[in-house]
């Protein structure tokens, strides 16, 4: 006589599968955290050195694609909550950051190599970057079109004129900290009446 095999149940019902997707959710968020937090300070070194997105500028279109391609199945890993899958896509992923800098390095393009210089991606997805001067930050953004380069005088400036009434001044005082996410304008005294 033979023993019966006991099979597992799979999740049947609607309900059922997204309960055990759920679960499986909440077991991977902390693996994909990890990955991506070790992910996140290896990408910001290099382009600390490098500048933001001028990396993939600089190497022939071919490693360009691939590079693009493991940025996408690393996306797909993400999107899919897959824990054990984001973690072998973050480490091709940074030894596919590290293949840039050894290409990019290799046709005789070397780090930005400018000091006191900080870069930001901008909301319409421009990069911003703020030198002690305006020359500095100009040297920094030579060779990437479309940046915004701007010594901090300026930078200064242009914070005076759109804070009038030192709102931001004083929010920064008052929350150390605390930082500006969305900045919204609203419309003149001119505007008609709803009435």
């Amino acid at each position: 006589m033979t023993t019966p095999t006991r099979q597992r149940r799979k999740p049947g019902t609607p309900f059922e599968r997204r309960f055990f997707d759920a679960y499986r959710a909440q077991l991977s968020w902390p693996r994909i955290d990890a990955a991506l937090a070790k992910l996140d300070r290896h990408v910001s070194a290099i382009e600390r050195a490098w500048g933001i997105d001028r990396l993939p500028l600089l190497v022939d279109g071919a490693l360009r694609e691939r590079f693009e391609a493991q940025l996408a199945r690393l996306d797909a890993a993400i999107e899919a909550i897959d824990g054990e899958a984001v973690e072998r896509h973050a480490a091709a992923t940074m030894r596919a950051w590290d293949a840039l800098v050894d290409a990019a390095t290799a046709v005789g393009h070397a780090p930005l190599g400018v000091d006191g210089v900080l870069e930001c991606a901008m909301p319409d997805g421009r990069i911003m970057i703020v030198g002690e001067t305006a020359q500095q930050a100009a040297r920094a953004g030579q060779d990437r079109a479309g940046c915004v380069c701007m010594g901090i005088d300026e930078v200064a400036r242009v914070m005076a004129l759109y804070d009038p009434l030192k709102a931001v001044a004083v929010a920064k005082h008052l929350w150390p900290g605390a930082q500006m996410r969305e900045v919204r304008t609203r419309g003149g005294l001119d505007d008609e009446l709803p009435f």
